[in-house]
């Protein structure tokens, strides 16, 4: 295999580490990602949806170690303890809460969020670890390492047999259906799979996210919603795709080359609108083993607009 980088593009390569969100920042807005990652200039506020999903994570993280070492758990006291520090943060003026935020509906949610977990908790086999942090190199599906380090946060991981499951908590408020695509779960999911394969040496099995609706479902459905991540090959070479187009660009190597011909471009999955056919174009390419070069783009863009009546695209 060909070196993505060399010695000098990985010496002086933007940013030590990537972690989801950072590349989830790049393909999403390459100037907030420039700010954030590269300068390290993060925002001096929270958002209300951040503060709350940190808060449950903070309980759910006591709840399964206090799980795992065979004791038992104050909810009350560590929902409390999350409270007071969001009341504290709301005093330091550190949360924007928009239009429609504030302390007492935060923290509302916070609480309504712990108890909807609380009352029907999932039930998993062996835990291995709590909110465990990663940061290492880690190879690709052909055992090439790759030139930079990836970093992540791991919620739980458990067995399931003999097969380990990585679990993550997600504070949502629109539930996402298991019949749904959702690029955003596999690209994390996949993420996760190198580090915790780099770690413990075994190919985890699937990746769970356990969505956890802030506020009372109408209909009586269960506050806690799976989303199951299986991993196939498909999966993880799409990220390491994503990954491998994303470290070049940001090493400067055009994503044209120009000696091949051959061009390539990052999707971007996160969008709010419109990402679902750009994302299944993706998908096939890297499926399909599929190289667009400049030669055969040219063919394309000459027969479409010899077409009778057909004009450039109006910019």
């Amino acid at each position: 295999m060909k070196n993505i980088l060399n010695e000098s593009q990985i010496a002086n390569f933007a940013v030590r580490h990537l972690s989801m969100s950072a590349i989830r920042t790049y393909l999403t807005d390459r100037q907030s990602f420039f700010r954030r990652y590269v300068r390290l200039e993060f925002e001096e506020k929270e958002s209300p949806a951040l503060i709350e999903g940190k808060a449950v994570h903070a309980v759910l993280e006591g709840y399964w170690k206090a799980k795992k070492e065979g004791q038992d758990f104050d909810w009350e006291s560590a929902i409390d303890e999350q409270e007071r520090i969001i009341s504290a943060k709301d005093r330091e003026d550190r949360i924007d809460w928009g239009k429609s935020g504030n302390l007492e509906k935060s923290q509302k949610n916070l609480r309504q969020a712990i108890e909807f977990y609380r009352e029907s908790p999932p039930e998993y086999g062996e835990i291995v670890s709590v909110e465990d942090e990663f940061l290492s190199d880690f190879e690709d599906l052909d055992g090439n390492t790759m030139p930079i380090p990836l970093k992540g946060f791991c919620d739980l991981i458990v067995k399931d047999g003999e097969d380990y499951v990585i679990v993550d908590h997600k504070t949502v408020a629109l539930v996402k259906q298991q019949d749904e695509p959702a690029p955003v779960f596999e690209l994390q999911a996949a993420a996760y799979w190198f580090l915790v394969r780099k770690e413990y040496g075994v190919n985890p099995k699937r990746m769970i996210f356990d969505q956890i609706k802030k506020t009372k479902n109408r209909d009586g459905s269960p506050q806690i919603t799976p989303y199951v991540v299986e991993y196939t090959p498909d999966i993880l070479l799409r990220f390491i795709e994503i990954y491998t187009r994303m470290i070049r660009e940001l090493a400067g190597i055009p994503l044209f080359d120009q000696e091949t011909g051959v061009m390539q471009f990052l999707p971007n999955p996160f969008a709010m609108f419109g990402w679902e056919e750009a994302w299944e174009d993706f998908c096939e390419e890297v499926q399909s083993g599929k190289e667009w070069n400049m030669s055969e783009i040219k063919v394309i863009q000459e027969n479409r607009y010899s077409v009778e009546g057909a004009e450039a695209l109006d910019i």
